[in-house]
């Protein structure tokens, strides 16, 4: 019962950590429509230290194996889509910064988002806390 409540737990905080690294790859895309630089830091960085800090703290409740998330690839499903989503946007993303003839597109600040949010869930899904996750019965 209580290993039941401790993956419940573990998965609200991998869902907010999940949300707070969306929040920050969005702001990306906001900065075109929002010229405040206090605001879009306050976009960028609170959700980034939530979505950091929601990581450590289930980095304790899981296993010590020496794998990290950012040297593994395609480790389940999910991370193969995340992957997959990854490589492709950062070529589109790198593509776009050449052959844009017009500074400041918003293409290419969608292109960033997707970019940062799907190296941020490369991260999380190969990760062995998202693997504990996944293998808990």
């Amino acid at each position: 019962m209580q290993r039941c409540n401790k993956v419940k737990n573990m998965k609200i905080i991998m869902f907010v950590s999940i949300c707070s690294f969306f929040v920050m790859s969005l702001s990306f895309t906001l900065m075109y429509f929002i010229k405040s630089a206090v605001i879009c830091g306050f976009l960028i960085w609170i959700p980034f230290i939530l979505g950091i800090v929601t990581q450590l703290i289930m980095r304790s409740s899981v296993s010590k194996d020496r794998r990290v998330g950012l040297f593994s690839i395609f480790s389940n499903r999910y991370a193969i889509f995340a992957d997959a989503v990854f490589l492709i946007s950062l070529i589109a993303f790198i593509l776009s910064l050449i052959l844009s003839n017009v500074p400041g597109a918003m293409i290419t600040y969608i292109l960033l988002s997707v970019v940062v949010f799907s190296f941020c869930m490369h991260c999380i899904l190969n990760g062995r806390i998202f693997n504990s996750i996944l293998n808990e019965k």
